[in-house]
């Protein structure tokens, strides 16, 4: 009986002492299980942490940037649209001097031209009847005041007065005495220069102060 009760004993602490180890082991594994969710838990909330620290864009800073870029673009665009102003107005000026010194040059030929027949035509005389042409765009205002200072020409006499509105006036004197009769003529207040067209002589009046 003492033998049967000493196997019973054994065996009772035996079944004991392995449910003993096993709890152990299943306090451990939880702790185990626990450090690790602990573990776990505390790596993501520094990773959510180190990510709230980095600055977000904004929609208000996303807004100023388009802004600031904007305003580049739009100064970029302003400087080259000056740029090309500055170029074009160099371009509009070069042009400008150019037109200006032909306009000068050919104004200058055209005196010249006008002084050497004025020269040639003041120094000729003439005698007899005479045609003198006066060529559009002479209004015939300026020509009747031509005709008031041919009549006022002494040993001159106005013959004939004529013409068409495209040829111009046609006026014939007559010459009652050999006259430097283009000199004469170029004295006149109204008349800009004297040509000699074969046998006309052909009369510039100056534009009218209408004109």
């Amino acid at each position: 009986a003492v033998k049967a009760f000493i196997s019973g004993f054994k065996k009772h602490a035996e079944k004991q002492a392995k449910r003993e180890a096993k709890e152990a082991r299943d306090v451990k594994e939880t702790e185990k299980r626990a450090r690790k969710e602990t573990e776990e838990r505390a790596r993501r909330e520094a990773s959510e942490a180190t990510i709230e620290r980095v600055p977000r864009p904004t929609s208000e800073t996303a807004e100023v940037k388009t802004e600031v870029k904007a305003e580049g673009t739009l100064e970029e665009r302003v400087l080259a649209e000056l740029n090309i102003g500055v170029e074009d107005e160099g371009v509009v000026e070069d042009s400008a001097r150019r037109a200006a010194e032909v306009k000068e040059a050919t104004e200058a030929a055209v005196k010249e031209k006008s002084n050497k027949a004025a020269a040639g035509t003041d120094s000729e005389t003439y005698e007899g009847q005479v045609q003198l042409v006066v060529p559009p765009p002479a209004s015939f205002e300026q020509v009747r005041q031509f005709q008031e200072c041919l009549k006022r020409v002494d040993n001159l006499r106005l013959v004939m007065v004529g013409g068409s509105m495209d040829e111009g006036a046609l006026l014939i004197v007559a010459l009652q005495a050999p006259m430097a009769l283009g000199k004469i003529l170029n004295q006149m207040p109204m008349v800009a220069t004297v040509e000699k067209k074969g046998k006309k002589l052909g009369v510039i009046l100056k534009p009218s102060a209408g004109n």
